[in-house]
């Protein structure tokens, strides 16, 4: 078993989520860097889309889910609650700068990042 040096666990947990969303999407968007988080964040064939974005501090982004199974966007700054089919969110306002981690309470295996820069 590998054990992670404890002075590199606070980088690393910030770096895996990136590097996890980046492989996800095949790093398609620029080597994997974030693109700029479009108005509205589409949930399809059950992904969120883009799964990796970034989004300027006390900007605001709406989840639509457009699939026919109910979806969440949760994290401890936001939860959508559940999004019936076609429904879009409150809009969802990040004011703080970091990395938040998102995830479907429903299907643990959709996953999302979005960098809210300065």
């Amino acid at each position: 078993m590998y054990r992670v040096n404890p002075a590199f666990r606070p980088a690393l947990a910030l770096a895996l989520p990136l590097l996890l969303v980046a492989c996800l999407s095949g790093g398609s968007s620029g080597g994997g860097q974030p693109q700029a988080c479009p108005p509205t964040v589409e949930i399809q064939g059950f992904a969120f889309q883009p799964a990796l974005c970034t989004l300027k501090a006390g900007d605001s982004l709406v989840f639509k889910n457009l699939d026919s199974s109910p979806h969440t966007a949760t994290s401890p700054a936001f939860d959508t609650g559940n999004l019936s089919q076609n429904q879009a969110s409150q809009p969802v306002t990040l004011n703080t700068p970091g990395i938040f981690d998102y995830h479907c309470e429903i299907h643990s295996g959709m996953k999302g990042v979005i960098e809210v820069i300065q």
